[in-house]
């Protein structure tokens, strides 16, 4: 069993991650007889962890290991940082001093506003966590690093909570004299960049200095207005100046008004990386997805240079799928013609993540059933429907698809091939919904719902061929019920398919079944059955045969008493 190290062992001011700390006045916590809450154990166990590492104490691998188990047992819960302490559950945990978590406000620098350990977690994943909080310092060199390390997916066996670091909201907000370099990025906008952009770009400010030179308050005394604000007349409530305030304060919202620019504008993206200009593409879209996010992303996708290449790859690893999945709100038109230029645009990769919210949006919605047909026209339709797992939305999903796709005038060659990609129940489904003058063209994957091992959807397409008025119909379903000789039909379909045969003149497929040894009894017997009316065909389905030596017993009696009855209306 292992004991925690000695004083003597240990560097200065490293406490083992298990023992409590009763000497801290004021806080609250449990003496050393009673049970450690959890909030301080996963606090104090990962600043333990992370002050050992700083000391380069001995013994590692055995607080790492003490460290991780603890965590375990608490997958799950969330440990969020603040400026000057870690909250779990909205309890500070720990707050850090001149002792204790020092590297807490360089970690909320960086951007990680929160991390909770999965079940797997392991020794290693700990233990570099805290090696990267250990050599974590307040600088740009040091934060950027640890935040690229972040996105990298470095933090394995923890799931992160990432927001724009501190160095990438003061390129946002502060004008600096450098020029671009790979540290200060989006300092292109404001640095040689600008230079860079053409001459009719660099004309639009003039034409709007010209417009509103020509406004008729420019030529107005100074008077009026000196006059104006002696009386109030231009003051605004502490309401809307509160919301100007905050406008300006709000450093997102420059940092997303510049990823624009630099989407919008090559020549700005000569100072910024494509991984991290993903980054902050992935951080925009978490905050939720703008019309002029998926705009701009669809006329980068549009390019043909290695940057929006390498974009547009990095975007894919970084999952930018899934946050457009979990953060597009398609309710209103300009979102949907948006979301409509994306998704066929894009990679299939991405617009796996935007597809099925249009889908699930078309269900409730005419206008979004109209993009959505608009979109599975394009001759990468069936790629964007293999990649979405379109076999696992539901039978909801599938007939809003097949109404879309028959709406934007798809081909039934392209529908035919979608039917293939989900269960025959649906696809059943939706042929029963479909406009009957397309039936006559979906022939192949009628043939295969017919043949289908799934007697649901068997039966759902035989039901939807007997409601047509359509011999060719008839005569498909006869022909299917003859190969698989009834099995698995359900006796009372078989009596109303053969019933119909007849009437439609398909009756010569009642013959054949009739006769067919290998059918079960009960089928031949309705198959005789349904031709007692017909005067042409029942005399050739009684008449003696050598076969009927080894007929079963039942079908020999039902027909000596056709017979009999053929006799007796003579």
């Amino acid at each position: 069993m292992q004991t925690a190290p000695t004083p003597s062992s240990r560097a200065p001011g490293i406490r083992p991650p298990l023992a409590p700390d009763d000497s801290r006045p004021g806080d609250g916590r449990a003496s050393g007889s009673e049970a450690i809450r959890t909030d301080t154990v996963l606090a104090g166990s990962l600043d333990a962890l992370v002050r050992a590492v700083r000391a380069q104490s001995p013994g590692l691998s055995a607080i790492a290991r003490r460290v991780a188990s603890l965590w375990r047992e608490h997958a799950g819960v969330e440990v969020t940082i603040e400026p000057a302490a870690l909250l779990v559950g909205g309890r500070v945990a720990l707050a850090a001093n001149d002792q204790e978590g020092r590297w807490i406000l360089p970690t909320f620098m960086s951007g990680l506003r929160a991390l909770r350990a999965e079940p797997r977690i392991n020794d290693d994943d700990v233990l570099r966590l805290a090696d990267e909080l250990g050599r974590l310092e307040p600088t740009v060199e040091s934060l950027t690093a640890f935040q690229d390390w972040l996105w990298a997916d470095g933090a394995e066996g923890f799931v992160v909570d990432l927001q724009p670091s501190f160095v990438e909201v003061m390129e946002a907000v502060t004008a600096m004299d450098q020029g671009p370099s790979s540290t200060t990025g989006i300092l292109a906008v404001r640095g040689d960049g600008a230079y860079a952009l053409d001459g009719e770009a660099l004309a639009m400010p003039a034409a709007d200095l010209d417009a509103a030179a020509a406004r008729p308050e420019l030529g107005l005394p100074l008077d009026f207005y000196a006059r104006g604000v002696a009386e109030r007349r231009f003051a605004i409530d502490d309401e809307e100046c509160a919301r100007l305030q905050a406008a300006c304060d709000d450093a997102a919202a420059w940092i997303g008004a510049e990823t624009l620019a630099v989407l919008r504008r090559p020549a700005l993206a000569q100072g910024m990386p494509p991984a991290r200009l993903a980054r902050r593409i992935i951080a925009l879209a978490s905050e939720g997805v703008s019309p002029q996010l998926l705009s701009e992303l669809s006329q980068v996708s549009q390019r043909d240079d290695p940057y929006a290449t390498q974009l547009f790859t990095a975007l894919e690893a970084q999952r930018l799928d899934e946050v457009l999945g979990h953060h597009l709100m398609l309710d209103n038109p300009e979102t949907l013609i948006a979301a409509r230029d994306f998704l066929t645009s894009t990679t299939p990769v991405l617009a796996r993540g935007v597809l099925p919210a249009l889908i699930r949006k078309a269900q409730e919605q005419p206008a979004a059933l109209a993009v959505l047909g608009e979109v599975l026209s394009v001759p990468q339709a069936e790629e964007l429907l293999e990649e979405i797992g379109l076999a696992e939305l539901g039978a909801d999903a599938h007939v809003t698809v097949a109404r879309a796709m028959t709406r934007g005038g798809t081909g039934t060659g392209e529908l035919s091939t979608m039917l293939t990609l989900i269960p025959p129940r649906s696809a059943a489904a939706i042929l029963a919904d479909m406009p009957r003058t397309l039936l006559a063209h979906m022939r192949p994957i009628i043939d295969m719902l017919l043949a289908s091992s799934d007697q649901t959807a068997r039966e759902s397409m035989a039901t939807t061929l007997l409601e047509l008025a359509d011999r060719p119909a008839f005569e498909l379903l006869g022909s299917k019920l003859l190969e698989s000789r009834g099995a698995g039909w359900r006796r009372g379909l078989v009596r109303r398919i053969l019933r119909r045969l007849v009437a439609s003149g398909h009756g010569h497929l009642n013959l054949a079944l009739a006769r067919d040894p290998k059918a079960p009894a009960e089928v031949r017997i309705m198959a005789l059955d349904s031709l007692s009316s017909h005067p042409a065909l029942l005399p050739r389905a009684v008449r003696w045969r050598l076969a009927e030596l080894v007929d079963p017993p039942e079908v020999r009696l039902r027909l000596r008493e056709l017979r009999r009855r053929l006799r007796a209306q003579r």
